[in-house]
């Protein structure tokens, strides 16, 4: 009678074998369900179970875990009056305007480039008294200038729809496929204080696909090459055995057809990953709360922490190398793997 671990591995066989067919119908199986039938395969040839591998977690923090407070420094009106006839006091009464009261994080931060500037045009013209008071001012947001950065960044809405779930709009952006290269484009941006140039390029995420749904991929790929690739070293190499022929007959049909999908992956999780580090790097990171210091080291790694993209690749060499032994003794390496 059949062990009920061989019983339990036959009907999640049967069950991939029904959802590849069922998928077949609507839209295509993801690469990680694919690799899940690879895998149901050696687990059933072998007669063992995969170890457990956990998933990497890449959700972007919630709103209230990106956003950093910022201390409002006002001119009083004494000082407002004497900055009359330098251009502060006509950046001073825009920021006052109704319009002016409720800026999007990106004004938000234009304005303070244009205060810090206006402030620094103006002290010359001042007495000793009112301009030691605006230097005081001056010097609380140089100090607060960082964190206006973070938030012009982390707290927009399309950058927030990119990196979570959110579907692409129909409308707006030149090119739907150009997100990774957009997240540097912010990155200079920031660098270089154009904040139009940072609103556009937050405007060309509008017709990317969400770059969450990749980065899960990633997570899921990695899980699932990493418990292939332990099931498979443990197969004995010193010959070409009965099972090692399966094995080869699994890797041709199995996973030979998914290999340009998970190479796709690992290209665009590269891409995405480097273009979030970019991002963090032009906004710095030393006041980020803790959840978005933990979404950086997920996506970008960190210390022995590789990062979703690192992960992944690691996962496609040592995938690579368990089955070479098997392939290798079998006489069957494929010419370009």
């Amino acid at each position: 009678m059949p062990s009920p671990n061989r019983i339990r591995r036959f009907l999640t066989r049967a069950a991939l074998v029904l959802f590849a067919v069922l998928s077949a119908g609507c839209s295509e199986p993801s690469v990680a369900a694919r690799l899940r039938y690879v895998r149901a395969g050696v687990e059933e040839l072998l007669d063992a179970d995969a170890p457990a591998v956990p998933v990497r977690e890449v959700a972007l923090p919630h709103r209230r875990e990106r956003i950093l407070t910022v201390e409002d420094h006002t001119i009083g009106p004494f000082d407002f009056l004497a900055t009359i006839g330098c251009r502060l006091s006509e950046v001073v009464a825009t920021r006052n305007a109704p319009l002016g009261r409720v800026l999007r994080p990106t004004r938000r931060l234009a304005h303070e480039f244009e205060v810090i500037e206006a402030i620094e045009s103006c002290l010359p013209t001042l007495g000793e008294e009112r301009a030691a008071r605006l230097a005081t001012i001056l010097a609380a947001k140089q100090e607060a200038l960082p964190r206006h950065v973070w938030n012009a960044l982390w707290l927009d809405e399309e950058l927030e729809r990119f990196l979570s779930s959110g579907p692409a709009a129909l409308i707006g952006g030149r090119d739907p496929g150009d997100g990774a290269r957009q997240l540097r484009v912010t990155a200079s941006a920031i660098g270089a204080r154009d904040i139009d140039a940072l609103e556009d390029a937050f405007e060309q995420l509008r017709d990317d696909p969400a770059a969450g749904p990749r980065f899960r991929d990633a997570a899921a790929v990695t899980r699932e090459l990493e418990q292939i690739a332990a099931l498979v070293r443990a197969v004995p190499t010193d010959r070409c055995s009965a099972a090692g022929r399966q094995l080869v007959r699994i890797f041709t049909e199995r996973f030979v057809p998914v290999r340009g999908q998970v190479a796709d992956l690992d290209r665009d999780a590269q891409r995405l990953a480097e273009g979030v580090q970019a991002a963090f790097e032009a906004s710095g990171t030393a006041q980020a709360s803790d959840a978005m210091n933990a979404y950086r080291i997920a996506i970008a790694g960190e210390g022995d922490d590789p990062g979703i993209a690192g992960a992944l690749r690691g996962a496609i060499v040592g995938h690579a190398r368990a089955w070479s032994g098997v392939l290798g003794v079998c006489e069957a390496i494929p010419g370009a793997a």
